[in-house]
């Protein structure tokens, strides 16, 4: 487990890839965000992207899940009050494997808490390619070393 004191400014975390295919899409869709370029692909195909892409949301959730999983914070992280300017900034199709990349922007003791310390991470997914196709900025309530 690592704590706050483990972090440095400028690091950057890379999460495992993701790999979206087109019946997990719809899958999403179906349950989080029914809308019709997400959930089939024939009316995706004549709507605004030309073909299924997944729910923005979606990119969310399974790439900061598996950055999570057993990643930086496991075990230390004890919440967050909330993302800020989440970008969406290419679609995500069928096919794509994304992969979450994190740096520490910022790291700051809790003046009221000594028992942890908030980094501010700016979060940036990207495909294959390397091109983003998401990002965002969050602050996370880190455990600080007893």
């Amino acid at each position: 487990m690592r704590h706050f004191e483990d972090f440095t400014q400028g690091e950057t975390l890379v999460g495992p890839a993701v790999m979206f295919t087109a019946q997990a899409i719809v899958d999403f869709a179906r349950l989080y965000d029914p809308q019709p370029h997400h959930l089939d692909p024939k009316a995706a195909e004549a709507g605004l992207f030309g073909g299924l892409v997944a729910s923005g949301f979606q990119t969310l959730a399974q790439t900061f899940a598996a950055f999570f999983t057993g990643g930086p914070f496991d075990g230390s992280n004890l919440g967050s009050p909330g993302i800020e300017r989440l970008e969406w900034l290419k679609p995500v199709r069928p096919g794509d494997s994304i992969r979450l990349k994190g740096t520490v922007a910022a790291l700051r003791p809790s003046a009221s808490k000594p028992d942890r310390g908030l980094i501010t991470m700016e979060y940036q997914a990207v495909d294959d390619d390397d091109q983003p196709v998401m990002r965002y900025r969050m602050v996370h309530l880190v455990r600080r070393r007893p």
